[in-house]
């Protein structure tokens, strides 16, 4: 799911944040200044200035482009924008006070205090944050990997244009060059990964999000668009290369470069924060859940089979991405190494494994699977951000290595702890082709409504434990 950009204020809602903590930090010491250290929310009328404040900067963020190029933006350039924001939100306050004839009832002293360090503090904060933003994105693992596939001069100038640019939305992976000529190693040095024959068999077995496309090969630029929504890979088409019938497609900027952006299923970033923030109270109340049920869950699971009580295994998430995965264990320590012998027993066509009286469960387990308790360690995968409370099940490393291209159209989200596939009577389904459907079809048609329907369906399938395995 791609993450189309916001307008400004939404994008920087980080930066929204740390206006106001030193917005309010200002008028805090301001009025410790001015009255011997007190807390300006010891008086009536000063606690309403502090409200009236966090309003009034919050809308001017909303309703004026200070953050527009924030990140791009010099120290002189940021301290020039803080001064034109705060110089907006103290004459909004003081026109607020003289509608309401309240301006002799606070001192000016410490108002006007406030507006100096609003500003100074301000400008000081948005450059610590900048240069945090900065460390993270250099350091981080979690950044979009973008698959380059461009003539070598292309790639190159597209490579160079983002070469001084601190905060990227992405990292280069790799380089497909285009072309008749030799392939070269790198470009600028980024490794070339692959060609245009087999470009495919990369894509499906390393971790790419999105793809920049340029070519002057019309029926190329439609198959390589083609193929990667099949595997729910976003795509940045060069303006030069028209792809007008391709779904969700929409002009956006990618540095200096207009693209037009094509993606099987495109969010909001505030459409993004609801499902996060979802995800993160709906894990707490699940966590809470967990602790609760491992007083009795693991002592049945240890009488059953002495052993660790939690399941951890490597599975493999968004985009080819891997993590551990966490359930309360249901199966025999050696469960791994009788699966082989059992593949002949699969009830599922394709590539999953199920089979009804699974020898490998312990009596015990069968009840914690049958009731769901199992997965309740699934929601510590979710407040880690590896998983969603919808989405798609995470196949296995084994059950990964033997997708074809379309299956992969199922890692085009974060995996869920339920979906779209359970609630359709998982047990039912014996087709993993089926699964990739019903998973297609909820990754299409995402929204945040569909998941509180699909999570109040949810609930309603555990507790009459229908379909379940």
């Amino acid at each position: 799911m791609y993450k189309r950009n916001q307008v400004s204020w939404i994008k920087h809602l980080d930066f929204t944040i740390v206006d106001l903590l030193m917005l309010e930090f200002s008028y805090m010491l301001a009025y410790g200044l001015r009255f011997s250290w007190h807390s300006p929310f010891q008086h009536d009328l000063y606690s309403q200035v502090a409200l009236i404040f966090a309003l009034v900067s919050v809308g001017v963020s909303a309703f004026t482009s200070n953050y527009h190029g924030i990140l791009k933006r010099g120290v002189w350039a940021e301290l020039r924008a803080s001064f034109i924001k705060l110089a907006v939100v103290m004459l909004v306050v003081f026109a607020y006070f003289f509608i309401t004839q309240q301006g002799l009832w606070y001192s000016r002293l410490a108002l006007g205090g406030t507006a100096v360090l609003s500003i100074l503090f301000t400008w000081a904060g948005r450059s610590l944050w900048k240069q945090c933003l900065y460390r993270i994105r250099r350091h981080s693992r979690g950044l979009p990997q973008l698959l380059v596939i461009a003539p070598p001069a292309s790639a190159a100038a597209f490579i160079r244009s983002f070469s001084s640019v601190k905060y990227k939305d992405f990292a280069i992976c790799g380089i497909v060059p285009l072309g008749d000529g030799p392939a070269p190693a790198d470009v600028e040095g980024m490794p070339v990964v692959a060609n245009a024959a087999n470009y495919l068999d990369y894509v499906r077995t390393n971790v790419v999000d999105e793809v920049f496309l340029e070519s002057s090969d019309e029926d190329f630029s439609y198959a390589v668009t083609d193929n990667m929504l099949k595997m729910g890979i976003t795509v940045h088409t060069h303006i030069n290369n028209r792809l007008n019938d391709s779904p969700n497609t929409f002009m956006e900027k990618m540095g200096d470069y207009t693209v037009l952006t094509t993606g099987i299923s495109v969010a909001s970033m505030a459409e993004l924060l609801a499902k996060r923030l979802m995800d993160i109270l709906g894990s707490l109340v699940g966590l809470a859940l967990c602790g609760i049920a491992f007083l009795f869950v693991a002592p049945g699971i240890y009488f059953s089979s002495p052993g660790p009580i939690f399941f951890k295994q490597e599975r493999v998430g968004k985009h080819g991405r891997t993590f551990k995965f966490y359930k309360f264990r249901s199966m025999y320590l050696d469960a791994e190494q009788q699966k082989a012998k059992l593949m002949d027993q699969n009830q599922m066509q394709g590539f999953m494994f199920k089979m009804d009286n699974d020898p490998r469960v312990f009596p015990f387990g069968r009840f914690i699977r049958k009731t769901s308790i199992d997965e309740l360690p699934n929601f510590w995968n979710v407040l880690k951000g590896d998983m969603s409370l919808v989405g798609t099940r995470p196949p296995t490393m084994d059950e990964y290595k033997k997708y074809e291209l379309h299956h992969r159209v199922r890692l085009a989200i974060k995996p869920g702890i339920t979906g779209l596939w359970q609630i359709s009577g998982r047990s039912e389904v014996t087709d993993f082709e089926e699964v990739v459907r019903l998973d297609q079809k909820y990754i299409e048609n995402w929204s945040l409504g569909l998941d509180v329907k699909i999570l109040l369906k949810t609930v309603w399938v555990v507790l009459t434990r229908k379909g379940s395995a």
